[in-house]
Order: structure tokens, then C-alpha cells, then sequence
């Protein structure tokens, strides 16, 4: 059986769009094994961002009578101890601030996201209230606001 031309030419695009069809497969599949291994990595790193800062705690028994001083009584932190209680709680807004900016941009899963915003909000409206005002200026607007409604 001999096949016109115009017969090759109609199986050919027919192949043609086959082929097209299992390529966008194939990429969606490879977009969303992408998209989950992007979600995993940024997890791992706010995760690590957040250990690193317990563990400096943990590890330093003044940075640690520090923040216990800072959340009962900050009125009584010498100049020095203000400073390196400024720097922690730099860090702990920034690392929240972090969580949030890859929450938005939909690298973070809302549970993992609800996790942080818990910490977030607790630390906002505990016994360190007091401190927000010197780091919200440096932190995303978004961020913010949502802090403030906690």
C-alpha cells in the first residue's frame, strides 16, 4: 500500500501534535517537580535560619540573661547589652520577615507560613513589644502591616 503525499503530510502533523502534547506533558510534570523541590530547599533554609538563631541563644548564657532582662525589664540593659539585644531581635525579624517574602511568593506552604506567623505575632504582642518600632522601618511594608494586626 502506497501512501499519497498529502497522506504522508496529514500523518505527519498528526505525529506532530502528538509529539507537541507529550512535550507539554513532560514539561508540566518537570515544572511542578521543580516547584516542589524549590519548596523544599526554601523550607530547609528558613528552617536553618531559625535554628542557627536559637542555637546562638542557647549557646551564649549572656546574650541569653540578655533577652531575659530585655523582655522582664529593659529599662535595666547597659548601653552595651541594648545593642547586642537590638542585633538579635534584628535577626529574628528578619528571618520573619524571610519566611513571609517566600510565603508570598509562593515558595513556602501555608502551614509551614502559619507556623512562623504564630511565632511572629507572639513575639510582636509579648513582652518585647516594646522593641518592634526599632526594626519594622526595615522590614517588608506587607510584613508590617500584617504584624500589626496581630
Amino acid at each position: 500500500m502506497k501512501l499519497k503525499l498529502s497522506e504522508l503530510a496529514q500523518l505527519a502533523e498528526i505525529v506532530g501534535a502528538v509529539a507537541v502534547v507529550v512535550s507539554l506533558l513532560y514539561v508540566g510534570i518537570e515544572v511542578r517537580r521543580n516547584t516542589a523541590a524549590t519548596q523544599a530547599a526554601t523550607y530547609q533554609e528558613v528552617v536553618q535560619a531559625s535554628n542557627e538563631f536559637l542555637l546562638a541563644l542557647a549557646g551564649d548564657p549572656e546574650l541569653a540573661e540578655i533577652v531575659q532582662k530585655a523582655e522582664t525589664d529593659p529599662g535595666k540593659l547597659t548601653d552595651l547589652e541594648g545593642r547586642r539585644y537590638f542585633a538579635y531581635q534584628r535577626v529574628f525579624w528578619r528571618n520573619m520577615d524571610n519566611a513571609f517574602v517566600q510565603h508570598q511568593r509562593g515558595v513556602l506552604a501555608d502551614p509551614e507560613w502559619g507556623v512562623y506567623s504564630g511565632i511572629a505575632c507572639n513575639v510582636r504582642t509579648g513582652a518585647a513589644s516594646w522593641s518592634w518600632s526599632f526594626h519594622s522601618g526595615d522590614l517588608s511594608p506587607d510584613f508590617v502591616r500584617l504584624m500589626d494586626k496581630c
